[in-house]
């Protein structure tokens, strides 16, 4: 995945309606797809059709498409912290300086881990 691709998935992602979102079946009968403040009107974020005429594969949808609102800013945040821990081990790798305990450090802190 290029950086442009990643930062097209991020923009998307930060377009869409706040989150977090929930699946469920409103008064009619309806699965829909809506925040789960309930500051989004009835009407949802997406509807999936009437739960009488729906497949089971319809909630797994309702459940996935839920669900990304929150993972994929999670999974973009994971790209861009293991995508700085491959660059600073390439910038050691290719640097004529870096001492390699200064190179340790770098990486504990990418990984979130205090330094000794």
């Amino acid at each position: 995945m290029t950086n442009e691709e990643l930062e097209k998935i991020e923009t998307r992602a930060e377009a869409a309606t706040p989150g977090p979102w929930m699946d469920r079946v409103d008064d009619s009968g309806f699965l829909l797809v809506c925040q789960k403040d309930g500051s989004r009107p009835s009407d949802g974020i997406c509807g999936i059709g009437d739960i009488e005429e729906t497949e089971p594969s319809d909630h797994f949808n309702a459940i996935f498409i839920a669900h990304a609102r929150t993972d994929i800013p999670v999974l973009v945040t994971e790209i861009k912290r293991l995508r700085a821990i491959e660059h600073a081990a390439k910038d050691y790798l290719t640097a004529d300086g870096p001492e390699t305990y200064q190179f340790y450090q770098k990486l504990q802190t990418l990984c979130g881990q205090p330094s000794n």
